[in-house]
């Protein structure tokens, strides 16, 4: 909140063109500690989304997926057209969302967004037959909760773009008795109509971070139920434990 406290604040309803429901993502995995410098070399060019005053969000996400795990193996896979389905709950008074992500053949992510009431598996079945759960997607029956994660988000909006960047902090796990924590590492999310260079992606570049391929939901499945050989996430579990340190120039 005190590096997010130097930048001029947008609200939720501004957002316009920058919600970006169908887009395109670039994800970094950064050190928590370069977190303030990044938003402050951001300042020129970005606001940061306030909701009720406040400028930090915490989030909780409940993933699902077939026993078999079908969603995890198609990301692996590197499987397209591919999905995830997880309801999402704004920890501060906020909505349930059930949500629908889809990563398409061109490699554009699209969301599906659907108010429910609670987040366990008797909102997949109040949405049987709906077209939210397109043809594709396993039925409610089909599918069940498989993954928490918690974490604290940041949200800058690009002034002059149709551009968002997220910027996830405190990841937390769980799955049965499972739990894991990223308590020192920051994911950084460009989200965006189409890639472009931005100030963020030129920050970035310029402090040696490179773009990544990762998925929150996959790191945890990887990580604590590990169903299946995942080498490529065996590397990004070790880069999420100790991403490497850079400093942003100028900063």
């Amino acid at each position: 909140d005190v590096a997010m406290g130097a930048l001029d604040g947008v609200p939720l309803t501004a957002l316009g063109n920058a919600a970006l429901l169908n887009r395109v993502d670039t994800k970094y995995i950064v050190p928590a500690s370069v977190v303030p410098a990044l938003i402050a070399a951001c300042a020129p060019t970005y606001r940061a989304l306030v909701v009720d005053g406040e400028r930090t969000f915490p989030y909780h996400t409940r993933y699902f997926d077939t026993p078999g795990l079908a969603f995890f193996r198609d990301h692996v896979t590197g499987r397209l057209p591919r999905r995830k389905v997880r309801i999402r709950s704004y920890e501060r008074g906020g909505p349930c969302v059930l949500e629908l992500k889809r990563k398409t053949n061109g490699g554009r992510t699209v969301k599906l967004r659907h108010a429910v009431d609670t987040n366990d598996a008797s909102a997949l079945r109040a949405l049987t037959g709906a077209p939210f759960l397109d043809a594709g997607t396993p039925g409610p029956d089909a599918i069940r909760a498989t993954l928490d994660v918690a974490f604290t988000r940041a949200t800058l909006v690009n002034v002059d773009l149709a551009e968002r960047v997220t910027i996830d902090l405190d990841l937390a796990y769980a799955s049965g008795p499972g739990q894991l924590t990223f308590a020192e590492t920051a994911i950084v999310e460009v989200k965006q109509h189409r890639r472009t260079r931005s100030p963020v992606t030129e920050l970035l570049r310029q402090a040696r971070y490179r773009p990544t391929r990762v998925s929150k939901y996959c790191v945890g499945v990887a990580a604590l139920l590990s169903p299946i050989p995942v080498p490529t996430y065996r590397r990004l579990l070790s880069h999420l434990h100790a991403p490497p340190h850079a400093a942003f120039p100028g900063v």
